[in-house]
């Protein structure tokens, strides 16, 4: 072989490797993309968790008669600093509130969204003949703390400027709960109560009194109950005992005013609340005396 056909023979060697470690860079850039890009997803799946500094906020309608308080339909928007975080709005599939519903769903960042910490303003708005969310109901301000989680139940209280009465609650709790356990809190928001009657909230599995002798517009501290995932257990809120009379009197001899079936998750923590109308007994009347439920984490 002459020096020309070797001299062309490595130039053609070469060309080829330089060919080869590109086309090798080119795969390698490609998945480091593709690897961050699946990673970055990941770690949006629960938006509500990742950035540290910032505050959460659950919003549940249990309001029956807001129409007849603020004189406009009850399904509303909601708009924290000008911005909305609820309704039909383009790339979301979000409802507006109305009564019974939760903020996000239950199913969504753990039943919160986020929101920046201080002072912020909460408003509620509905749809103007020419303009959406033109007519603004009420708004609120309130003050979130960093890395802290609250709940605005919206209740027939709602005008009141009162915290306690709207009801506007910071969600203190212990997480993750011992294993086996859960956390469990109860607000009792249900209108037109009887003056001076309390109510208690009675576990059938456990065949006990869970939270006893609550007042309209209670609001209990989270408790741990043991929970047993063999077992689907339904609560029952029943009308208080007279004074003296013990409080393992079976469900036979209490007077039943809402029941609901209830499957906790280990180490889960929830919100169970009494909503409506008390003198609406009518099932077919969703605005009628009921338990719900809502999970936070």
């Amino acid at each position: 072989m002459n020096c020309g056909s070797l001299k062309n023979n490595l130039n053609l060697k070469d060309t080829r490797m330089k060919k080869n470690i590109l086309f090798i860079a080119i795969i390698l850039a490609a998945m480091l993309i593709g690897y961050s890009s699946c990673k970055r997803d990941f770690s949006l799946t629960s938006p509500v968790k990742t950035t540290e500094g910032t505050s959460y906020l659950a919003i549940i309608d249990a309001s029956p008669n807001f129409r007849r308080i603020y004189n406009l339909p009850d399904s509303f928007n909601v708009f924290i600093n000008g911005q909305k975080i609820t309704g039909f709005t383009p790339g979301t599939v979000s409802p507006f509130m109305t009564f019974g519903a939760t903020f996000p769903s239950t199913t969504t960042g753990f039943g919160y969204v986020a929101v920046p910490p201080g002072l912020q303003q909460i408003k509620f708005s509905v749809s103007g003949k020419i303009n959406p969310d033109s007519i603004a109901i009420a708004t609120f301000n309130k003050t979130f703390l960093p890395d802290q989680q609250y709940t605005f139940m919206i209740t027939d209280s709602i005008q009141s400027t009162r915290d306690s009465s709207q009801i506007f609650l910071q969600d203190v709790y212990n997480f993750p709960p011992t294993i086996g356990y859960y956390n469990l809190r109860f607000i009792h928001a249900v209108l037109n109560d009887t003056l001076g009657k309390t109510v208690d909230l009675f576990s059938y599995a456990k065949n006990a009194v869970i939270y006893s002798n609550l007042k309209p517009g209670a609001v209990t501290a989270f408790s741990q109950i043991g929970v047993n995932l063999q077992v689907t257990d339904t609560l029952y809120v029943t009308r208080s005992l007279a004074t003296g009379v013990s409080s393992t009197t079976p469900l036979s001899s209490r007077l039943i005013l809402a029941k609901m079936s209830f499957q906790a998750g280990s180490q889960k923590s929830y919100t169970v609340y009494f909503r409506g109308d008390i003198k609406l007994t009518a099932t077919t009347n969703i605005k009628s005396r009921a338990l719900s439920f809502y999970r936070h984490e």
